[in-house]
């Protein structure tokens, strides 16, 4: 009988530290907010590389809303302007065919762990991996 308690009350340790509040302390974010927010910047790149490929430069744009409105004036497509917390995702053109996509994850602040950057054709920081790769931040 004390073993079969010792399990179940193992077990429920086991499901508060990957549930409860503990996850969250541990964790930046939810696995489906992780998805959403790569599949978000997946979007994004599809869309750039698309106008890349049929123009021969990247968009002409200063921020996630004129990107999106050229995207979809292109090429009848949305692209996600919000990362799966609600804080605007960031983008930034850098030198002629360069840009730079950044969400700043469930904190909603820039250069915290939880954020998500992607240049230079591959992700700089990836919060799953914890390393933070030769990003210069200007904004």
């Amino acid at each position: 009988m004390k073993k079969i308690i010792i399990v179940v009350a193992f077990l429920f340790i086991i499901i508060f530290l990957y549930v409860g509040p503990f996850n969250n302390f541990i964790g930046f974010f939810s696995r489906d907010d992780a998805r959403k927010a790569y599949n978000s910047i997946e979007e994004i790149v599809e869309g750039v590389e698309t106008y890349v490929i049929d123009w021969g430069f990247s968009p002409k744009a200063e921020s996630i809303d004129s990107l999106s409105s050229i995207i979809l004036k292109t090429y009848d497509k949305k692209i996600p302007v919000k990362d799966p917390w609600g804080n605007k995702i960031i983008y930034k053109k850098t030198g002629i065919d360069g840009y730079m996509i950044m969400i700043v994850g469930k904190d909603g602040k820039k250069s915290t762990i939880d954020d998500l950057i992607y240049a230079d054709g591959k992700f700089k920081y990836d919060p799953k991996n914890g390393k933070y790769k030769d990003i210069i931040e200007k904004n």
